[in-house]
């Protein structure tokens, strides 16, 4: 794509000319959930991304990178049920991975609700995989969409609504957005 500002050129997967332009960025073979993708160079001003379902939203402060290319994609597969016994909403593979940021960036993720108790809704976490295989819960707030027309648009999230999960890191590695057991 080259009327994508792209400088870095990074290409996590090795083909389709670069994370920013790639439907898959960690996928060769482009199998990904595409609704769930998203690229953009960030340069040190910051930036969003935004996935083109409107699911994902990744907001780069300003000073966290010195300029970067950024993507995400929706990972095929997670074990987070095994490791933590949380049910898996979402799985992220996101990049720059191993880079420190110099000021936190932020995720955010909506769900459905529909189903889950508040005790689950109330522990809906990000967690990231440490490079050991172990997987760490991050500090998480949740809350209700009010301008999606469902519940009661008081914005805290409760069974059957749409809601978002957000959190802040300051690395990326692969994450995933948990609803522990009932």
């Amino acid at each position: 794509c080259p009327n994508k500002f792209n400088p870095d050129q990074r290409n996590t997967d090795s083909q389709d000319g670069g994370d920013v332009c790639d439907s898959c960025p960690e996928d060769a073979t482009d199998t990904c959930n595409t609704s769930y993708t998203a690229g953009s160079f960030i340069t040190t001003s910051g930036g969003t991304l935004t996935s083109s379902n409107d699911n994902i939203t990744m907001s780069v402060a300003a000073g966290a990178t010195t300029g970067s290319s950024f993507a995400f994609q929706q990972a095929a597969t997670s074990d987070l049920k095994l490791k933590t016994g949380s049910t898996s909403l979402l799985s992220l593979l996101i990049e720059p991975s191993g880079v420190t940021f110099g000021a936190p960036v932020t995720i955010t993720a909506k769900f459905d609700a529909a189903g889950m108790t508040k005790s689950q809704i109330k522990n809906v976490s990000f967690f990231l995989k440490r490079t050991d295989g172990t997987w760490e819960k991050l500090s998480t707030t949740q809350a209700e969409i009010n301008t999606d027309g469902i519940g009661d648009n008081d914005g805290v999230c409760e069974p059957g609504e749409l809601c978002q999960a957000t959190t802040l890191t300051s690395h990326f590695t692969p994450y995933d957005l948990g609803v522990p057991d009932a």
